[in-house]
């Protein structure tokens, strides 16, 4: 069974840890957790179409190790210090996946979403967030409305409206 490493290059191709948590090396413990939540809504299962399901599982698993090695702060130090992590202390396969994510985070309700789509339209978070879609989308709409979080296709013309600039 292929270790962390070899996993996150094969899913996400990166072997960075930090790369697949799109988070710099020197975010706090509050901003990796930030960076988990976000990359995990992305990869979540719940959110793959039915043929997706197994490869989105297979990342929400590698996210969520990767996740659990940067947020221990001795096996984050090993893993900054060698860029090894020790396979040993990985999770076991049969994990709980779905019970892990509850004690990792509160329950979501609706109103969190509304709020937090709220928050997140026309913040400087968004901006970014479109600004780096655009570029890796090469200005495509599709690849920008799939990749930028609360982007419905009713937000097409403002995303336009972007891209024009």
């Amino acid at each position: 069974m292929p270790g962390l490493i070899e996993t996150c290059q094969k899913l996400f191709n990166t072997s960075d840890l930090y790369e697949v948590l799109n988070t710099p090396k020197t975010s706090s413990e509050n901003e990796l957790k930030k960076a988990y939540h976000k990359v995990s809504l992305k990869v979540h299962p719940d959110r793959a179409s039915q043929e997706e399901k197994e490869e989105a599982t297979k990342k929400f698993q590698a996210l969520s190790h990767a996740y659990s090695v940067l947020a221990d702060k001795d096996r984050r130090a090993v893993y900054d210090e060698s860029g090894d992590v020790d396979d040993e202390n990985d999770p076991p396969a049969d994990k709980d996946w779905d019970q892990y994510w509850r004690l990792m985070f509160k329950k979501i309700t609706i109103e969190d979403i509304k709020n937090f789509e709220k928050e997140y339209k026309e913040s400087e978070e968004e901006l970014n967030d479109l600004k780096q879609a655009y570029l890796d989308g090469e200005g495509s709409i599709e690849y920008i409305s799939e990749n930028v979080l609360c982007t419905t296709i009713e937000d097409e013309p403002s995303l336009r409206r972007y891209s024009a600039k």
